[in-house]
């Protein structure tokens, strides 16, 4: 059998995948990177040594504890890198509420907190950051609003017997 190596591949963004990473192509890119991420959990699920156990069952459907470990630890920091890249190059909105999910199904992840502290700072940049990039508003008088000449709000009282206190009728015209 092939050796493994000891780390398996985390990251495309150094190695591949630029001409990817456009607002036009994240879906593109975003596909790029599940193929990645299935061709990496295939190789270890077929390259990995398998428990040489005598355990009850099929030994051709136990897993190795490479895949499993994979599967349990490796994948899950893929996929948030994966909506990371996709975020990125273009595809905030969709990588975003992907990201979500996929922190709301790995909240016990060991890597969760971080991937928190990432998407807040992803959709709530800091202050100083998002005022340097708008302009400063010129102070002035606030415009005074005057309330809409058709609506004329009618209060009444309701008759003693059913004593539920006051409240406004408006006309439904």
């Amino acid at each position: 059998m092939a050796n493994l190596p000891a780390e398996p591949c985390t990251s495309l963004r150094a190695s591949s995948l630029p001409p990817l990473r456009t607002p036009q192509k994240a879906a593109t890119l975003r596909s790029a990177w599940k193929e990645r991420i299935s061709y990496q959990e295939q190789s270890i699920e077929h390259w990995a040594p398998k428990p040489k156990s005598k355990t009850i069952g099929m030994k051709k459907n136990l897993k190795p504890p490479a895949y499993n470990k994979f599967i349990e630890i490796e994948k899950p920091k893929l996929i948030w890198k994966m909506e990371m890249d996709v975020y990125t190059a273009g595809d905030e909105y969709g990588a975003a509420s992907r990201m979500l999910t996929h922190l709301s199904r790995n909240i016990s992840h060991n890597s969760a907190p971080d991937w928190a502290k990432e998407l807040t700072e992803l959709i709530d940049p800091p202050a100083e950051e998002y005022l340097a990039d708008s302009p400063t508003p010129v102070p002035g008088p606030v415009p005074q609003v005057s309330p809409s000449p058709t609506l004329k709000p009618t209060v009444t009282s309701p008759s003693p017997s059913t004593n539920k206190g006051s409240y406004i009728e408006l006309p439904l015209n």
